[in-house]
């Protein structure tokens, strides 16, 4: 298992393309952020304080920058995982069925599909977290703490084990390369709208917000938010009411909430880890029924 995870993980790497367009949802967002999207969330928060009396708006800038980062992260952990399960695509030529004819044993072999989708979508996550990182503190922001950091690479883990599951459960229904390019192109331009980072959920109809609540990618991106934004939030938000603290929040996906009702941070995990679970199963039962 192991020795199949480390030759996909370095047939990945060496297909600069599917490094490309695993990074592509990446790429749209960093493009639209720089073009309209940063100074609307930034006039969104500035008018938010503002109604509540606030008039010292320094601070957004970091604020915002961190709702960006934080969905980012999301939406790589997705893409480059959906990328890393690609090698499984091409081998459907010729090497899969030689593997399925050795002694190997089918679970070992999933196993190591999934081993190496797992470990591509970490790296790249991790990559993204430290180049997010130097990005906040460049245009004046600041370093996670220790522990905040502790707690986003905790997420990146169990959103990646998430991702990874359900990349290799989609795919064994794909058959072909072109489909495979399809899949990804639209992963990579739906999965923005999905976690709320083209545009913030509150701005979207409530049916609509609690559609895109049910994705579970949308989970890892409310506990990255919480975990990146939350110095932000206290030294913006310090004079201001509990209540439109709490607005904010939510208006920004910060707190995924159906209703009145708000999920906890141990809700978001337990929807992310039993989601693994799921297509981790799903995806073994396809693994054993296929020929």
């Amino acid at each position: 298992m192991f020795a199949i995870a480390k030759r996909n993980i370095k047939l990945y790497f060496r297909d600069k393309t599917a490094v490309f367009f695993s990074m592509l949802g990446v790429i749209i967002i960093i493009v639209l952020y720089a073009l309209f999207l940063g100074d609307i969330l930034e006039q969104g928060i500035t008018e938010s304080m503002q109604a509540s009396g606030m008039q010292d708006t320094d601070g957004v800038r970091y604020l915002t920058d961190s709702f960006l980062v934080a969905g980012i992260i999301a939406v790589a952990n997705m893409t480059t995982s959906l990328g890393g399960i690609g090698v499984l695509i091409n081998d459907r030529k010729k090497a899969y069925k030689d593997f399925a004819s050795s002694p190997l044993k089918r679970l070992e072999l999933a196993g190591g599909y999934i081993l190496s989708t797992v470990c591509v979508g970490l790296i790249l996550s991790l990559a993204v977290l430290l180049a997010g990182e130097l990005y906040i503190v460049s245009f004046g922001g600041k370093l996670l703490s220790f522990t905040a950091l502790l707690k986003v690479i905790g997420i990146i883990i169990i959103s990646t084990l998430m991702s990874g599951s359900i990349v290799f459960f989609v795919a064994t229904f794909i058959k072909t390369n072109g489909a495979f390019v399809g899949v990804n192109a639209l992963a990579s331009a739906v999965l923005g709208f999905i976690t709320g980072v083209y545009f913030p959920m509150g701005l979207m109809p409530s049916a609509i917000k609690n559609v895109a609540n049910v994705f579970p990618l949308t989970h890892a991106a409310s506990l990255l938010r919480q975990a990146f934004m939350d110095k932000p939030f206290g030294e913006i938000f310090a004079g201001a009411p509990a209540e439109v603290l709490s607005q904010t929040k939510r208006f920004y996906d910060v707190t995924i909430a159906f209703g009145d009702t708000a999920l906890s941070p141990v809700a978001n995990i337990a929807v992310i880890i039993g989601t693994a679970a799921l297509f981790f199963a799903l995806g073994l039962i396809r693994v054993y029924k296929k020929k």
